[in-house]
């Protein structure tokens, strides 16, 4: 990892900032994201082992503008000299286009002017492809050693580098943040009966993505025994109690999803009957949003230049 923001970003800042200039004397509101996302992704099981970009590489621009009633959106691969006339030209298209569908009216977004950066870097060591290659196999041969039922493991590591960067007639904004997503799954089988299991996490370390995925593997290893002996449950109504990881994981998609923005202009959040109400015990209080805490999921702005938030959603229940 190079651990720095993007210098090809950084190079087209004088190119953009001319942009919205010109764009500017059109337009009562202008911005340019600029994505500059790389990363590997190394597999390893007990006969192959495979490096690849990663699946999160991108790199462009969105150029985003108002025309009084609606935004239009842009993207391209490259910003250069030579081409803005023609994105200017394209943009213009785009705005002056007249939909089938009347659009809903928005107001222009006023902004504050601000500039800005946030940089969180690769913590610990960092690591050769060949060293981490290394690692991960003997992950696997370990774990092929440890029991006879194991027929197959596979241990991975993703290493993301993400830039991005904001530019609007009041912003100038950049973020550098990495990222590594180790992954296992370990396949036994008992004669004709194979089960698996799995586990994958996030951290702003490779070092200690390495550490913690020897214990995800054993545990993966031993869920996969486990389910060996499993029979299907019978379909009914149970009362049950759940791992706080499970539980977690109902409240996001039976809660979460339905208290999106869209759910609330469609009158669908069931949440709407319940502000300034209780819903859980007293000891509870959540927060939502990046900058709710410093994690591997923290960010400083999003796509569409906003600051990350710290909401309370709950809070003494």
């Amino acid at each position: 990892m190079t651990n720095k923001f993007s210098r090809y970003l950084r190079s087209k800042k004088k190119l953009i900032r001319a942009l919205i200039d010109q764009l500017g004397t059109r337009y009562p509101y202008v911005s340019v994201l600029g994505t500059d996302v790389s990363g590997t992704t190394i597999v390893v099981d007990k006969s192959t082992a495979n490096v690849v970009p990663s699946g999160l590489s991108e790199a462009g621009f969105v150029i985003k503008v108002f025309n009084g009633q609606i935004y239009s959106e842009l993207s391209t691969n490259e910003i250069t000299k030579k081409n803005i006339p023609i994105l200017i030209s394209e943009i213009n298209r785009l705005a002056a286009h007249k939909s089938t569908i009347a659009p809903v009216k928005v107001k222009v977004l006023n902004e504050e002017p601000l500039t800005k950066r946030f940089v969180r870097k690769n913590k610990g060591q960092s690591y050769t492809v060949e060293e981490i290659i290394s690692i991960l196999k003997g992950y696997v041969m370990r774990t092929l050693k440890s029991s006879e039922l194991a027929v197959n493991v596979r241990a991975s590591i993703e290493m993301t580098e993400v830039s991005k960067m904001y530019m609007s007639k009041q912003k100038d904004l950049e973020q550098y943040y990495t990222w590594a997503n180790p992954r296992c799954y370990v396949l036994v089988r008992r004669g004709d009966n194979t089960k698996y299991g799995y586990d994958g996490f996030g951290i702003n370390s490779i070092e200690k993505a390495l550490e913690d995925l020897l214990p995800a593997i054993d545990k993966s290893l031993k869920n996969a025994i486990e389910l060996l002996d499993s029979v299907i449950p019978t379909p009914g109504y149970y009362d049950v109690i759940t791992a706080p990881s499970i539980t977690g994981l109902i409240a996001h998609e039976a809660f979460g999803h339905g208290v999106e923005m869209d759910m609330f202009v469609r009158n669908r959040a069931r949440s709407q009957a319940y502000f300034n109400k209780s819903v859980a015990s007293p000891l509870i209080t959540m927060h939502d949003g990046a900058d709710a805490t410093f994690s591997v999921a923290s960010y400083f702005f999003d796509d569409d230049g906003v600051l990350a938030q710290d909401t309370k959603i709950i809070d003494n229940g």
